[in-house]
């Protein structure tokens, strides 16, 4: 279970076993999902944001656009 509630958090399917939760009302931190660990702590946002989007570019990449900061 995530370590806290994030009604507006934003996730994307990061690769085929992990999925990466981010930001948050007032929250700029993350977390990875996968099957054999469940949530751990992920790399911080620059910024607080909820209500974002994300799309990946590629591999390693990822696109956050829209949302409150």
């Amino acid at each position: 279970m995530a370590s806290d509630s994030r009604p507006t958090a934003t996730g994307i399917l990061w690769d085929d076993q992990t999925f990466w939760l981010t930001g948050g009302p007032d929250s700029n931190a993350t977390e990875l999902l996968t099957e054999d660990e469940g949530f751990v702590a992920g790399p911080d946002l620059p910024v607080e944001a909820y209500n974002h989007c994300l799309t990946k570019l590629g591999s390693d990449h990822v696109l956050m656009t829209g949302g409150v900061q």
